[in-house]
């Protein structure tokens, strides 16, 4: 989802979900641990060290690192938001690809530092309750909207099999 965004300007991908982190095997980066994020929190490395030219339009990557249970208790230092503050300086879009956001609480932390958040859900897996349990989840987060994946197309019904349909807050 970031590609489009860095085609048109300097645009970051940052990983932060440590437990299955699978962009960096997308991106053609291998298997093998890189320093990232936590990392960087954990006062390890610089941020500036660990970011990646992804070889795609002006698009960097910037890796989770190592997870351990640590993981958590950084995100909740003073560091993420002054590491997301000079990156958004940095960068005119910064997209941080984060864990389920429930029952994973780095995720909203992470909200929290955010402009916006997009949930991804998945057809056919995902139902109404997920979706409104992850929105009390990120309570005070700027959800923007919801991409769904996985829906399968019917001849003739250009919407899908699955239909369609705005879940929100009430008023909105």
């Amino acid at each position: 989802h970031a590609l489009p965004l860095a085609n048109s300007s300097r645009a970051l991908y940052m990983e932060a979900d440590g437990r299955h982190a699978t962009s960096q095997d997308y991106m053609g980066l291998g298997k093998k641990p890189l320093p990232g994020l936590s990392d960087v929190l954990a006062m390890r490395h610089r941020a500036g060290s660990v970011l990646i030219n992804s070889g795609m339009s002006d698009l960097l990557y910037f890796p989770s690192g190592d997870f351990s249970e640590k993981f958590v208790d950084r995100l909740r230092s003073d560091e993420l938001g002054i590491l997301l503050d000079s990156l958004k300086k940095r960068f005119r879009y910064v997209i941080v690809d984060a864990p389920p956001a429930f029952p994973m609480p780095e995720t909203g932390i992470l909200a929290q530092h955010c402009d916006g958040v997009l949930l991804v859900m998945g057809a056919g897996r995902d139902g109404r309750e997920q979706l409104e349990t992850t929105m009390e989840s990120l309570e005070g987060a700027d959800i923007l909207g919801v991409i769904l994946n996985g829906v399968k197309s019917t001849p003739g019904n250009r919407y899908g099999s699955y239909g369609y349909g705005y879940y929100g807050k009430k008023g909105r």
